[in-house]
């Protein structure tokens, strides 16, 4: 009798376990390319990562679509991605980052980009494409 019990025990067990992989398993992604994209008042973003020969390569570029262009530095953060640029008037794009041994991207349904310039910040939601 204990002998049912314990492979009752690995049968539920086993459920578990697939259950559990194919919930985690969702929110990941190998697709070849993930795009994200958000604008707000001033600013828009695209948030990119594609699977390449090299490993997972992500790039981020950001615009100015407000009226009265920026004319110092803005500073950003986007995903893995933070730090300061002049704006140039055209897009700047930030990176190639690259990451050799990420195949796998969790995949979340938005991420958030923060921009700071001239004493005014916006936070832009960046939707899945």
């Amino acid at each position: 009798m204990e002998i049912m019990e314990v492979s009752g025990f690995k049968k539920w067990m086993c459920i578990l376990f697939i259950v559990v992989t194919l919930v985690v398993g969702g929110c990941r992604s190998t697709e070849e390319e993930i795009i994200y994209e958000g604008k707000s008042e001033h600013w828009k973003i695209q948030y990119i990562s594609a699977l390449t020969e090299r490993g997972r390569e992500s790039k981020v570029t950001i615009e100015f679509i407000g009226s009265s262009e920026p004319s110092q530095t803005f500073y950003y953060d986007v995903g893995r991605f933070s730090g300061s640029a002049p704006y140039n008037g055209d897009q700047v794009v930030i990176g190639p980052g690259i990451c050799e041994h990420c195949e796998v991207l969790v995949q979340e349904e938005e991420k958030v980009g923060h921009i700071k310039w001239e004493n005014t910040s916006e936070e832009i939601k960046l939707t899945l494409r």
